[in-house]
């Protein structure tokens, strides 16, 4: 390719083509770079002025889309400007341009990167070839599926610094094992249901359930409650064991009983009644 008769944009060190060979194939008259001037950002248009042109103005050229992508350039950015060879009026803005004062923010061998925001850093899609490694990131992101929307993954983090709210009327999780650490949950309206083949929960240090309503136990097979220490039952107001059949109330020690007035253990009963039996006995 022959640049021979080409010449050097003073003001942004990018070589302007001849239009000998741009003419020849692309039809144009030549691809001249200039710094935006305005921005019609309804139509997609913007100006641009040429600084060696005593820094004349064009008239709105459209931004080539891309596939119908919409991101416009910022107002004295450098672009590239490929003029129609019927007249020098008409023309096609083919984008921005990297110079010494438009650099990448990530110019590596193997790196794809899109910023969303004149704010660099601010809202990026970035993927490197090095760790397959794809980042999206911005203040806020929002994924919404009329249908569906799945997140696969062999294994899938979710990480809030805050809170993570789950809105739905309904949660299906299944899943071979599931650990939780350090969560708490709450149900500020309607009623939590959970429905499941068995439930082992195993807890390291203390088990703190608190209701500010009734809380009911139901079971179609048996209830156990096993504790190496000590298991207490308190209540502000009445306590009620009801059975069917029987009841059975089991101690290796003393089984104690206690009202407002008297206190006394199953033994002490049990060696009354013998005294009282011997006493009945006699007579």
């Amino acid at each position: 390719m022959d640049f021979s008769r080409d010449s050097i944009d003073d003001s942004t060190g990018v070589r302007v083509i001849c239009s000998s060979y741009i003419k020849g194939v692309m039809h144009l008259g030549e691809v001249r770079v200039g710094r935006v001037s305005s921005i019609n950002y309804e139509t997609g248009m913007m100006r641009v002025t040429y600084t060696d042109k005593n820094r004349a103005v064009t008239r709105e050229f459209p931004l080539l889309n891309y596939g119908g992508e919409y991101n416009m350039p910022e107002v004295g950015q450098s672009v590239a400007v490929a003029h129609l060879s019927n007249g020098s009026s008409r023309g096609v803005i083919l984008g921005t341009v990297w110079n010494k004062n438009n650099l990448p923010e990530e110019g590596k061998k193997g790196v794809y990167r899109k910023d969303f925001s004149k704010t660099r850093g601010a809202a990026v899609q970035q993927y490197a070839e090095d760790t397959g490694t794809m980042v999206l990131k911005a203040p806020n992101v929002s994924i919404m599926g009329n249908r569906e929307t799945e997140i696969e993954g062999a294994i899938l983090s979710i990480g809030a610094n805050i809170q993570i709210l789950l809105d739905t009327p309904e949660v299906e999780i299944t899943a071979g094992t599931v650990k939780w650490e350090e969560i708490e949950m709450e149900v500020l309206a309607g009623t939590l249901t959970a429905v499941m083949a068995g439930l082992n929960m195993e807890m390291k240090e203390d088990l703190f359930a608190r209701s500010e309503g009734n809380v009911i136990l139901e079971t179609e097979g048996n209830a156990d409650l096993t504790a190496q220490g000590n298991v207490s039952m308190s209540a502000s107001g009445n306590v009620e064991m009801t059975a069917e059949s029987s009841v059975s109330v089991t101690a290796a020690g003393d089984l104690i009983l206690q009202d407002g007035i008297y206190s006394t253990s199953l033994s002490e009963i049990g060696r009354c009644l013998e005294a009282l039996g011997q006493t009945l006995g006699k007579g």
